[in-house]
Parts: structure tokens; C-alpha cells; sequence
């Protein structure tokens, strides 16, 4: 426990004197225009989701299920965009890579992880809160909202 607590107060005494600092944040200054009000969701699957891309064997066995769900989506009127992503750790620490897609900032350690937490910066799921989407922090608070009126 010793060690923890000397490696925090070591990163605190690092944030608060200016001793490490994030790289500038890119521009979040998107007005979204092609999405037009659209429901956007955003979801991370993990790496192994790309062998099923990639290897023969697993495609083939998901080819049908994967034509039957772009049939749904296709008449539902909906439209999906998928893409992969480089991430920036390997064999766990997946959370760096969301931070890394949804700040702009790469993220590969506890420190730079920790350091992001504290700073103030525009994000993805802040540009889309800007221009009047609802955010997973939106959620949050009007759910805290709701129980704390069932309360009273």
C-alpha cells in the first residue's frame, strides 16, 4: 500500500507543479451538420472483433448473420458506419483506447490516464452535448434527477 500511495503523492506533486503536461487537444470544432440531429452510438468492440474480419475460417461462419443484419438495418431506414481503430495498448487497458478515440489525446499509462481525468477539455461526447445531443453523462444526472424526486 506504501508504494501506491507514494506513487500518488509523487503524481500529484508532478500535476500540481506543471511537471508533466497532456499534449494539445485537437479540434473539436465539428458542427456535425452530416449527422443532422441523427441518433449517433458509438460502440467499442474489442480487437478480437477484427478476426472475425480478417481470418476465413471465423468470416465465413458470420457471413449470413451479417448480410441478414445489414438487410435490417437497410429497410429500418438506418445507416451504420463501421471502422477499425489502432489501438494504443495491447493485452488489456482497453479503457486507454476509448480515452484515446473519445479525447484525441493517446493514452497508453496510468499517468497520462490520470492526468486526462483532471484536465478540462473539449471531447467527442462534449462536442455532441454542445450541439444538443443527449450524452451518457446526461443520462446520469437525469437519472439521479428521477430518484431524487421519487425520494421526496
Amino acid at each position: 500500500m506504501t508504494e501506491t500511495y507514494a506513487k500518488q503523492a509523487q503524481f500529484v506533486v508532478s500535476a500540481m507543479s506543471g511537471g508533466r503536461s497532456l499534449p494539445a487537444s485537437p479540434s473539436f470544432d465539428a458542427d456535425l451538420a452530416r449527422v443532422s440531429g441523427a441518433d449517433v452510438l458509438l460502440f467499442f468492440i474489442e480487437s478480437y472483433g477484427a478476426v472475425i474480419y480478417e481470418r476465413p475460417e471465423f468470416s465465413s461462419q458470420v457471413t449470413h448473420a451479417r448480410d441478414v443484419l445489414a438487410a435490417a438495418i437497410g429497410v429500418s431506414g438506418h445507416e451504420v458506419v463501421s471502422a477499425f481503430v489502432e489501438s494504443p495498448t495491447f493485452g488489456g487497458s482497453s479503457w486507454y483506447a476509448h480515452l484515446t478515440l473519445l479525447s484525441g489525446i493517446e493514452v497508453r499509462d496510468p499517468d497520462t490516464n490520470a492526468l486526462l481525468m483532471t484536465a478540462h477539455r473539449d471531447t467527442m461526447p462534449t462536442t455532441f452535448a454542445r450541439h444538443g445531443y443527449r450524452t451518457p453523462k446526461d443520462e446520469q444526472v437525469e437519472e439521479k434527477d428521477q430518484e431524487r424526486k421519487s425520494e421526496n
